[in-house]
């Protein structure tokens, strides 16, 4: 048997909170968590979108059936099957939804945001080696933190807030703080918030990140 690849064309949803504008500041890059849909995720930041601020949510490239072949379709970032093509691909993804960005108003700060899943792809995409992309803050909510990226020197010197909450099923305190160990014996030194919550962005919690 022989294996090759072709690179093609995929249309993906992307959303925005509102519009971008010369009047806008800073421009938050949401990435999902497993099984969500874009236009779900991105209603979690309402409570801090504004006209200076805008949210945008790309959508994994990896719809499924949540239940078998019918119900509620679903998005993944990536699997364990050729994972390597699939890193390559949402990162260039990202990196069209920034160049779009930045069409709109060259000015704006970038925000990556990643929620469990999505936690390792922006990771993943701020870690590439492309000077074009720069980004001012990254903030990971309940997710992992992917160490095949944790030699990379931006996670020492971008501003890193790494939010779990105390009752999150999938990501348990003892997990959390042998993240912390691991990150801080390579110089990465995130600001870790500990919220009364499960494995859920909570609007509360969102707003005092941002104010």
């Amino acid at each position: 048997m022989k294996e090759i690849r072709v690179k093609t064309q995929k249309t993906a949803r992307v959303y925005f909170s509102n519009e971008i504008t010369d009047k806008t500041k800073e421009v938050i890059i949401a990435c999902h968590g497993y099984a969500q849909l874009g236009k779900y995720f991105i209603r979690k930041f309402d409570c801090i979108s504004s006209e200076e601020r805008c949210v945008v949510a790309p959508e994994a490239l990896s719809k499924f059936y949540w239940n078998g072949m019918n119900g509620r379709v679903v998005a993944s970032w990536m699997t364990k099957e050729d994972r390597e093509s699939e890193i390559e691909d949402y990162i260039s993804y990202l990196n069209q939804i920034y160049k779009m960005i930045k069409d709109l108003n060259p000015e704006v700060k970038i925000i990556a945001f990643g929620f469990s899943q999505g936690s390792s792809t922006i990771s993943r995409w701020i870690a590439q080696d492309n000077p074009e992309v720069i980004c001012d803050r990254l903030i990971l909510w309940s997710g992992s933190f992917p160490m095949d990226v944790i030699e990379r020197d931006i996670f020492k010197t971008i501003p890193f807030d790494y939010l779990f909450g105390n009752q999150d099923q999938y990501y348990s305190k003892e997990k959390v703080v042998e993240l912390e160990e691991a990150l801080n014996s390579h110089g990465i030194n995130p600001n870790f918030t500990e919220f009364d919550g499960e494995h859920k962005v909570y609007e509360l919690d969102l707003q005092k990140l941002f104010n």
